[in-house]
C-alpha cells in the first residue's frame, strides 16, 4: 500500500468536460475519486487577459499511481496547455488512504454519461 495520497488538480471548461474525463479516470482505476467544482479562472492567455468559469477537478490517487493519472489526464485533456498540478498530502487518515489504495476497479467498468 502507497505510504501517500496525492492529489492532481485540473481545469475543464465546463462541469460536463469535467466529468466526462473525470469518470473515465476513475473507471479505469487511474484515481480513487474526482471532485469537481466549478470555479471562476482570471489568466493571462495568448495576449489576453481571460475571466471566465471553469471547472476544477480534484484527484485522489496513491503515490504508485499517479505518474500513469497525470500522462493520461495529458491526453484526455483538450485544452492546449493543461493545468495538471501534482499535490502531496501531509496528512491522511488510515482508513482513507486504505479506501484510496483499494479502489481500483477488478474489472473494466464502463462509465456512465
Amino acid at each position: 500500500m502507497p505510504k501517500h495520497l496525492r492529489i492532481v488538480v485540473s481545469t475543464f471548461r465546463s462541469t460536463r468536460e469535467a466529468g466526462r474525463v473525470a469518470r473515465a479516470i476513475v473507471a479505469d482505476g487511474l484515481a480513487a475519486c474526482a471532485n469537481i467544482v466549478p470555479v471562476r479562472s482570471v489568466y493571462l492567455w495568448k495576449g489576453s487577459l481571460e475571466d471566465g468559469r471553469e471547472a476544477m477537478v480534484f484527484f485522489k490517487v496513491g503515490s504508485r499511481s499517479v505518474r500513469r493519472l497525470k500522462a493520461e489526464l495529458g491526453r484526455r485533456h483538450p485544452y492546449e496547455v493543461p493545468e495538471i498540478l501534482e499535490l502531496a498530502v501531509e496528512s491522511v487518515n488510515p482508513e482513507y488512504l486504505r479506501w484510496a489504495e483499494a479502489s481500483r476497479p477488478r474489472r473494466k467498468v464502463t462509465p456512465r454519461e
